[in-house]
């Protein structure tokens, strides 16, 4: 019974991945010399960090808004892609 179960969840995990969207497109990642940053918390706060401050990252690398935007409508469709699958 284990060994049905084992097959039956390696078959939704490739199913899964088969079906995933194709990629199109490449994302351009850079370092940045940013002395500040700013981002959104999951209670709507801009919360910004400058490079004197603990908290802010080590090694920072940047993204472009364009190819943000790219990426979040890719990672988006993937994720309705597997669950529209299962």
């Amino acid at each position: 019974m284990k060994v049905f179960k084992f097959i039956g969840l390696m078959f939704i995990l490739v199913a899964c991945s088969s079906a995933a969207p194709r990629r199109d497109f490449t994302v351009q990642l850079y370092k940045t010399d940013a002395v500040c940053v700013k981002y959104l918390t999951e209670e709507n706060e801009v919360i910004i960090i400058c490079d004197d401050d603990e908290r802010f990252p080590k090694d920072l690398t940047g993204i472009s808004i364009e190819d943000y935007n790219l990426e979040r409508r890719y990672q988006d469709l993937l994720i309705k892609s597997c669950k529209k699958w299962r």
